[in-house]
């Protein structure tokens, strides 16, 4: 953009702000600025937008009406509707009735209206936190949720009075809603068809396919089964590997093969377990049969996912998969605390639990080698860089130290390739000797998969 263009676009604006009134005029200048990119160029844009908004309501319920309409084709477009927080006063109880007004039966209007929506969160969130303004963007948002396919309704009327409750739930329902998108017409034939090549998986969850595919009831396996890129083959691959070792691994937690069978089955099929599950298989496969000594090992009332026997000592591995934290979703960024240590603390209360009900005088809590798996693949690279252990560590702790594993974004072999790194506690009571470690990295970081 030359200085002339620049200097008339800014007088323009300078004399359509004056006064604020001046609605259709004042949009109609800035949706020409949007749709060429050119928005940036107005002089402290954020600012003086938000005080027209804050001056008139009208102005935001008008750009509310009309954007929902004018950027319909480019709702796909990320973090739209654009400048939405320019243009929202703090006041958000003006402009709600205005966000529940579009007609969210196209899927085009129906996710602009969650954009929307999600801003409406934010702003009441953190300002005023008002349970009342909280509720009433849960209205809509339970209306979208019940017309849109393989998305549930996820709120209770016991809900309606948290205000924390309903502001989780609601992020979780917009990224669902944002995600299950694309699934309006999934191919039950090629579904069925896919399936067939995973014949563990199909041995536990054609039935409950079949029910999702007949209710529109979601399941992470409908979407790795619609395309079988490599991405997906390489998921499934681990999944129907890892079930084959489930069964034939002794299991403490599950004293029958009916119980055995209905443990898998349950998680599988549990939308909300399903991928801390996929992570466990991914690193039962990684040590493959002669180094599991047990799954689900039981330790008092306890159950640890797993032991692993090293060449000179066993270890026992807990494996989590935190997810991102609430402040960031709501704000969109800012500086983030680690969940990897309350993660890391519910593990080690665990295991204390456990060690505090254990009746087995073959378990020493002095011997135990103890380490945390952590899945970073949902949780920002930054919560690596934050102090790990700040949430009750203590000399001689029972943590000897975490595993930080990720999911490489690349995938270029018919397995999944983790990355990522081995940090001990300073102050865990047993931790890996150096060549131990090394072990483990060569283990779990393998370019190669183990057989079963």
């Amino acid at each position: 953009m030359d200085v002339d263009e620049w200097i008339f676009l800014n007088e323009t604006f300078s004399k359509l702000e004056q006064p604020p009134q001046n609605t259709e005029e004042i949009l109609k200048f800035l949706f020409d600025l949007i749709k060429n990119n050119k928005i940036s160029c107005i002089s402290n844009i954020e600012n003086r937008i938000h005080e027209i908004a804050n001056t008139n309501p009208n102005f935001s319920r008008a750009y509310i009406l009309q954007y929902s309409e004018k950027f319909r084709d480019s709702w796909f477009l990320y973090e739209l509707p654009l400048f939405v927080h320019y243009f929202f006063p703090d006041n958000i109880g003006f402009v709600m009735s205005a966000v529940r007004q579009i007609d969210h039966s196209s899927l085009q209007k129906r996710m602009i209206k969650i954009q929307f929506l999600r801003v409406l969160i934010q702003k009441c969130f953190s300002n005023d936190r008002n349970l009342g303004d909280m509720q009433s963007i849960v209205t809509p948002l339970m209306e979208i949720a019940d017309a849109t396919p393989y998305v549930t309704n996820p709120f209770r009327p016991s809900d309606m009075n948290k205000l924390d409750t309903l502001v989780d739930k609601a992020l979780r329902l917009i990224t669902n809603i944002e995600d299950r998108a694309h699934l309006q017409d999934l191919d039950i034939i090629q579904i069925q068809r896919n399936l067939a090549r995973f014949p563990l998986i199909e041995k536990y969850c054609a039935d409950f396919l079949k029910h999702c595919l007949g209710t529109q009831k979601y399941s992470p396996l409908l979407e790795l089964l619609d395309e079988l890129n490599v991405k997906n083959q390489a998921l499934l691959s681990e999944i129907d590997d890892g079930i084959y070792l489930y069964e034939i691994t002794r299991n403490e937690k599950c004293s029958t093969s009916q119980q055995l069978t209905k443990n898998i089955q349950d998680q599988l099929t549990d939308e909300n377990r399903f991928w801390t599950l996929v992570t466990e298989l991914i690193i039962m496969n990684r040590f493959g049969s002669q180094m599991i000594v047990v799954k689900d090992k039981k330790i008092g009332v306890k159950d640890l996912d797993l032991e692993v026997q090293l060449p000179d000592r066993t270890i026992i591995l807990e494996i989590t998969v935190p997810e991102m934290q609430r402040d960031a979703q709501i704000l969109g960024g800012g500086f983030l605390a680690s969940k990897f240590d309350s993660a890391i603390d519910a593990k080690r209360k665990q295991l204390k639990h456990g060690l505090e009900t254990n009746t087995n005088s073959g378990i020493i809590a002095e011997n135990l080698l103890f380490y945390v798996i952590i899945d970073g693949s949902y949780t920002p690279y930054a919560y690596e860089l934050i102090d790990l252990f700040t949430h009750n560590n203590q000399k001689n702790d029972l943590v000897g130290g975490v595993i930080i594993v990720r999911r490489n974004d690349r995938y270029t072999s018919p397995f999944v390739q983790l990355s990522g790194t081995i940090i001990h506690n300073p102050k865990g009571r047993n931790k890996l000797s150096k060549e131990e470690e090394n072990e483990l990295s060569r283990i779990i970081f393998a370019t190669k998969k183990t057989n079963r």
